[in-house]
């Protein structure tokens, strides 16, 4: 997600970038011995929009993405035994953001900026010979500060590096155990994470631009407090969640428009 808008000279401008968006994506959940518990991970599509405004220094954006796909699974049964299958993930990011421009004399541009926001992962495990269904949606509100460098070059050409460090918190995963157990919400540890990202963008005319974007995400999510497990409200266990560390690539091809 882009902390920092690109705009145009101007004292005020409203800008939007629509983008279709190729996400590879990785989460791995490791068990109390550190050994890896479980793993996913395949390609997502879908679309992202932003909507911005410039007013002097100070910028303000809002940014909504939204991609799924299929990806494979493999982990453990109670038992001991390998599982393989697949999953139905859908991957939902919205965010708002500020920040202040700088512009030193070479007319390059620097940015600083918080953003919040809200990341909800739905995801369904499908069912195997040796286990059953699981569905989860983990809902995970952030805040990341970040900054944006960006490169004037010749003939409307831009290039621009951003990185932002993030802070999660009030993170719930809802869990819905189909047959096996009765529904229950975790509450994961602390999460931190952050993101990289590579772009550049060519403005054949004041009101138009066209990108292409490459980013890296990481976060690191801790374990949860054990819940007690229950079927028909009797009481078969407890259950909690291990903690994972989630990656992702993506890749973006943007058309903005200036007014």
């Amino acid at each position: 997600m882009g902390c920092c808008v690109f705009s145009v000279a101007g004292a005020m401008d409203w800008w939007t970038d629509v983008a279709t968006i190729d996400i590879h994506y990785q989460a791995i959940e490791h068990a109390t011995n550190g050994s890896i518990a479980d793993q996913e991970k395949g390609p997502l599509s879908g679309a992202e929009a932003r909507l911005g405004l410039r007013a002097g220094k100070f910028l303000c954006d809002a940014d909504a993405l939204t991609a799924s796909g299929s990806l494979s699974y493999a982990g453990m049964s109670d038992i001991g035994f390998p599982i393989a299958t697949t999953t139905s993930l859908h991957f939902n990011d919205t965010s708002v953001g500020c920040g202040r421009r700088f512009v030193p004399a070479n007319a390059d541009g620097f940015d600083v900026g918080v953003r919040i926001g809200e990341r909800r992962i739905d995801r369904a495990i499908e069912a195997s010979f040796l286990s059953s269904g699981l569905a989860e949606l983990l809902k995970a509100p952030y805040m990341r500060f970040g900054a944006n460098y960006e490169h004037r070059f010749p003939h409307g050409i831009r290039a621009y590096v951003e990185g932002e460090l993030e802070h999660g918190f009030s993170e719930t995963l809802n869990v819905d155990f189909e047959s096996y157990a009765d529904n229950t919400t975790l509450h994961p540890g602390g999460r931190f994470g952050g993101d990289a990202l590579l772009g550049t963008r060519w403005y054949p005319a004041r009101w138009a631009s066209l990108g292409i974007e490459y980013e890296f995400d990481r976060e690191t999510y801790g374990a949860s407090d054990p819940q007690t497990l229950n079927r028909a409200a009797t009481s078969i266990g407890t259950v909690r969640y291990p903690g994972s560390v989630q990656r992702w690539t993506t890749a973006r091809i943007l058309i903005g428009v200036y007014f």
